[in-house]
């Protein structure tokens, strides 16, 4: 039946499976040689799938958040979707923008393999979007890491673990305009391939909490919880750094 849910999701399982065999292209020729070329070719890729379903107003590029009363700036976000319709970069060049918070979508972080220091690595770059933003954004920010692949020594308990350590060692600041709103300790997604999903909520009137669920296929076997969906929810608390 065209149109199914059935045929919607083959489409984006194919999305996810073009992204895989085309994200090895570059290291399959040119071996370890330069690791900074294969993980631009990776953004790239992630880049160009996410444009290709966006509306013409939204430009998706590599760049820094930069605060409009602070001097303050982010890290290098890998991939940043602006909203160019509410506001033009401050500067946009060769693939590279510098913005405010406030045109600022969602920020991506890419990496190859799911490992406890490449998500620490991931998680602290784009807490720096999230601590330059807390002064003027309304809403946080949608934050994201995506894996190409899993590790296949990482089971279930070690990737809640690895989710924890990174979100506890890059703290975020409670929103400048009321202190007391709901504060993103972390990322909202992490996706590794086409097999594994953690989606991270912070509850409402509990600034410093966090409720993971996670979604799994593969190596990363997420165990059922007795009577429900495959999906082991997990709850912690976390501190946040002063404004």
């Amino acid at each position: 039946m065209p149109g199914s849910s059935s045929g919607r999701a083959r489409y984006l399982r194919s999305l996810a499976d073009e992204l895989v065999s085309q994200a090895s292209r570059v290291r399959d020729l040119i071996g370890d040689r330069h690791w900074l070329s294969d993980g631009a070719h990776k953004e790239e890729l992630l880049r160009a799938v996410l444009r290709r379903h966006s509306p013409s107003g939204v430009e998706w590029t590599r760049g820094f958040v930069v605060s409009p009363t602070e001097d303050a700036c982010s890290s290098e976000q890998d991939i940043l979707a602006v909203d160019t319709t509410l506001e033009a970069p401050l500067f946009h060049q060769s693939n590279l923008a510098i913005v405010f918070p406030r045109a600022v979508l969602a920020a991506i972080s890419v990496k190859t393999t799911f490992r406890k220091d490449e998500l620490v690595d991931a998680v602290a770059g784009l807490s720096t979007l999230r601590n330059v933003a807390h002064v003027t954004a309304a809403q946080p920010t949608w934050c994201g890491v995506y894996f190409y692949h899993a590790d296949s020594r990482a089971d279930a308990p070690a990737a809640y673990r690895w989710l924890e350590d990174a979100l506890r060692r890059a703290p975020v600041q409670r929103p400048a305009l009321d202190a007391s709103d709901q504060a993103a300790l972390g990322p909202d997604a992490v996706g590794v391939g086409r097999d594994q999903l953690f989606l991270l909520n912070y509850e409402e009137g509990e600034s410093d909490s966090c409720r993971v669920r996670g979604f799994g296929l593969g190596l990363i076997c997420v165990p059922k919880v007795a009577g429900s969906d495959p999906l082991v929810s997990w709850r912690f608390r976390g501190p946040l750094a002063e404004p």
